[in-house]
């Protein structure tokens, strides 16, 4: 379920469909959060991101484009409400 940090809760598949763009039955095995489509939007529209705070998403049309084989995140938090019960960490070095 969603609710928890079992693998329900946190590895959840996305499809994404854009063609012309998006390589149509590209598979992306790295990690990659919610929090990636505000600046992956933000980019697109050709609107900086704020900079009074510090925003954890990251732009992924790199990766959906090829360009990139590797997510930017290093480790990703997984709360359940105020809690934090997981932490994913993806070393730079790692495949």
């Amino acid at each position: 379920g969603k609710a928890n940090n079992w693998e329900g809760g946190i590895r959840v598949p996305g499809i994404l469909r854009w063609p012309g763009v998006i390589q149509a039955g590209l598979e992306i095995n790295e990690p990659t959060s919610n929090m990636d489509i505000f600046p992956t939007v933000a980019k697109l529209a050709g609107s900086p991101l704020p900079e009074d705070r510090i925003i954890d998403g990251r732009d992924l049309m790199p990766l959906l484009q090829g360009r990139s084989h590797r997510s930017d995140h290093e480790f990703l938090f997984h709360y359940c409400n105020f809690y934090l019960n997981a932490v994913r960490w993806h070393p730079q070095n790692s495949e």
